[in-house]
C-alpha cells in the first residue's frame, strides 16, 4: 500500500505510476520516459489553462544566473560538459517542476507528480531489494538493481522506508505489517548499495517520524527506547552487511580521489578561480576532477556546486531562495502541529528532511537529465507551494491527495 487516495480517477492514477516507475529504471524506459513526463508537465504549466500565474523571482534569478555563467565562460566550458544543450534542459525542468510559475493548477498537477514520483521510487526500490535476495542487480559486487547508479538506489530505498513508515498510521493491520517488512527490507538492503547518505540519515528521519506522532515528551521518550530496542533487535537477527559502506569510509580516509573531502576541497579551489559568477553551469576543471563520458559532474555537495559554477552570486540567491521556501513551510508545520499533520504533511516534510541530507553529500539541482532532480525540484515546489494553495484545495477535498 502506497497511497491512502491517489484521485477519483484510479486509471490515470496507476498509468501514471507505471510510466513514474518506468522514468526511475535505468532498464524499462529511463530518461525516456522521464523526458516524457517533464514535457507533459511543461505543457500543463505553459498551456493547460487560462488561470492567472504567480512567479517566484528567486527561483527565476537562479536561472538567469545559471545561464550568465555559461556566457561569461562560454568560450573556457570544455564540449564534453554541452553548456547549450543542459541550460535548454535545466530551464524545461525548472520551469515544469520548480517553483518558477505558479497557480492552484499547476500545484495540483506537481502535487500528482511528486506522488507518482513517489510510488514509482518504491516500485524499483522494492523490486530490486526482493530480486537481491538471488543476487540479481549486482555490478562490481555493488548493488544496483534497475537503477542506473547504486547511490540512485539508495536514494530510492531511503524514500521508500519514509513510505513505510507514513503507512504505518494505517488502520489497516495488514498494511500496518507490510510496511513493517518493508522497512526491515530498505534496512538490509541500503548497505548493500553502500549508499551512505541514506544509511545515515535513517536516525534523522526515525527521530522527526517519532517527534511527529508524539503527544508530549513523555510520549516520545517511550516511542524512541521503543524503537532503540527494536532496531537492536533487527540488528541482531539480521545482521546488515555493512562491508560496502565501510569499505566506502576506509577509501575517504585514504583521501581517494572521489572522497568528498577531494570534491569539497575541488569546489572551493573552482571557486577561488572565479568567485564572482562561477566557472561555469555544469562544469568543473577537469585539473582538480576528473569527469565520466558524459561529462557528468559529482559536485559532493548541492549548496557548494552553486558556489563554484555559479560564484558568490548564484550561492547567495540560491541561499535566499531556499531559506524563504523552508522558513515558511517550517512556519506552517509549526502552527499545524499544535492541531494534528496530515499524513501527506507529515511525508513531504521528511522528505525535505531527506533531500536537504542528499544535498550535502551530492549535486541534486543543477543535473537537468536526471529524474532525482526533477524530484528535488518538485519537493521544494511543494514544500513552497503547499502553505499558500492547501486551504483552497481542502475546499475540494477530493482534489487532495495523500499518501
Amino acid at each position: 500500500m502506497i497511497l491512502n487516495k491517489v484521485s477519483n480517477n484510479s486509471i490515470i492514477d496507476i498509468l501514471f505510476i507505471i510510466i513514474s516507475t518506468c522514468a526511475v529504471s535505468s532498464y524499462i524506459g529511463g530518461p525516456v520516459v522521464y523526458g516524457f513526463i517533464v514535457l507533459y508537465s511543461l505543457y500543463v504549466v505553459l498551456l493547460k489553462d487560462n488561470e492567472l500565474k504567480s512567479t517566484n523571482y528567486l527561483c527565476l534569478s537562479i536561472f538567469i544566473i545559471a545561464f550568465i555563467s555559461i556566457l561569461v565562460n562560454f568560450k573556457d566550458i570544455e564540449p564534453i560538459f554541452r553548456p547549450g544543450e543542459r541550460i535548454l534542459m535545466l530551464l524545461v525542468v525548472m520551469i515544469a517542476f520548480s517553483p518558477i510559475i505558479n497557480n492552484k493548477t499547476i500545484y495540483l498537477h506537481r502535487k500528482d507528480m511528486f506522488v507518482y514520483f513517489s510510488a514509482g521510487l518504491l516500485f524499483m526500490a522494492i523490486i530490486s531489494a526482493i530480486f537481491a535476495f538471488w543476487n540479481i542487480g549486482y555490478v562490481k559486487g555493488v548493488l544496483r538493481g534497475l537503477s542506473e547508479w547504486p547511490n540512485s538506489l539508495g536514494y530510492a530505498l531511503g524514500l521508500s522506508n519514509i513510505i513505510m513508515l507514513i503507512g504505518l498510521k494505517s488502520s489497516n493491520r495488514v498494511v500496518k505489517i507490510c510496511c513493517l517488512a518493508g522497512i526491515g527490507l530498505c534496512i538490509v538492503t541500503i548497505p548493500e548499495t553502500g549508499t551512505r547518505t541514506s544509511w545515515y540519515s535513517l536516525p534523522v528521519i526515525f527521530l522527526i517520524y517519532i517527534f511527529f506522532n508524539s503527544e508530549s515528551i513523555k510520549s516520545w521518550l517511550v516511542k524512541f527506547l521503543s524503537l532503540t530496542v527494536a532496531l537492536i533487535l533487527f540488528f541482531a537477527l539480521f545482521k546488515p552487511d555493512l562491508s560496502i559502506i565501510e569499505a566506502k569510509n576506509e577509501l575517504a580516509r585514504k583521501r581517494g580521489e572521489h572522497s568528498r573531502e577531494k570534491l569539497f576541497e575541488a569546489r572551493f579551489e573552482e571557486f577561488k578561480s572565479s568567485p564572482i559568477i562561477g566557472i561555469g553551469t555544469f562544469r568543473c576543471l577537469t585539473q582538480y576532477q576528473k569527469v565520466d563520458a558524459n561529462g557528468h559532474v559529482e559536485s559532493g555537495n548541492s549548496f557548494l556546486m552553486f558556489l563554484s559554477m555559479n560564484g558568490i552570486i548564484g550561492f547567495v540567491v540560491f541561499i535566499c531562495f531556499y531559506i524563504h521556501i523552508m522558513s515558511g513551510f517550517i512556519k506552517y508545520i509549526y502552527i499545524k502541529r499544535k492541531s494534528e499533520l496530515s499524513t501527506f504533511e507529515q511525508y513531504i516534510s521528511l522528505v525535505l528532511v531527506f533531500n536537504f541530507i542528499y544535498m550535502l553529500q551530492s549535486g541534486a539541482l543543477l543535473n537537468p537529465g536526471f529524474y532525482l532532480t526533477g524530484f528535488n525540484w518538485l519537493s521544494l515546489s511543494i514544500a513552497y507551494m503547499y502553505p499558500r494553495y492547501c486551504k483552497i484545495c481542502n475546499d475540494k477535498g477530493n482534489e487532495i491527495k495523500q499518501l
